[in-house]
């Protein structure tokens, strides 16, 4: 299959994949993936230094990743979704998933992170996205757990968003 998109001022396809593996193997995968992801926080013990932003946090997913799927895509650029062209953080293909990081400073409000969220979503999966389902991983260096369960219950509560997982910070001695 193959989909059109608008790039430079003219149209182009792009080739659309259905996934090798059928739908229960798709599902199983992805709760793979989230236990996966849970192991960020004894992978974070073996830096150096602290995390200090959203590029740590991706370096250390993307070896987790790696380690386990072949087809990870690191900032991969969606097509064109009216003026903005969206990038994913990571996608694993065969899982038709979004990872996306955030790293949250203590001076970030939750309403504005909430709202970067959402627009993620519609950029993501608004016009010939290859991927069905999101991960929001966090990476909390706040350390605010207890203002975090209005906004995790208003992102799982769409279709798109298989999991929420916020981490703590995580204190290097």
């Amino acid at each position: 299959r193959r989909a059109p998109f608008f790039i430079s001022g003219s149209f182009h396809t792009i080739d659309l994949w259905d996934g090798f593996d059928d739908d229960e193997s798709v599902k199983v995968g992805r709760e793979q993936l989230v236990s996966v992801l849970s192991r960020f926080p004894f992978c974070v013990r073996r830096e150096s230094r602290n995390l200090v932003n959203e590029a740590d946090v991706q370096r250390i997913l993307w070896t987790i990743l790696r380690s386990h799927y072949d087809d990870v895509l690191d900032e991969e650029h969606l097509p064109k979704v009216g003026i903005k062209q969206y990038r994913i953080d990571f996608g694993i293909r065969h899982l038709r998933i979004v990872i996306e990081a955030k790293f949250v400073r203590p001076n970030k409000s939750l309403s504005e992170l909430q709202d970067e969220l959402f627009a993620d979503l519609l950029g993501y999966f608004s016009f010939n996205s290859n991927f069905e389902k999101i991960i929001f991983f966090i990476y909390d260096s706040s350390s605010r757990q207890h203002e975090w369960p209005p906004l995790i219950s208003a992102l799982k509560a769409k279709r798109e968003v298989l999991d929420v997982l916020v981490v703590p910070y995580v204190r290097l001695e």
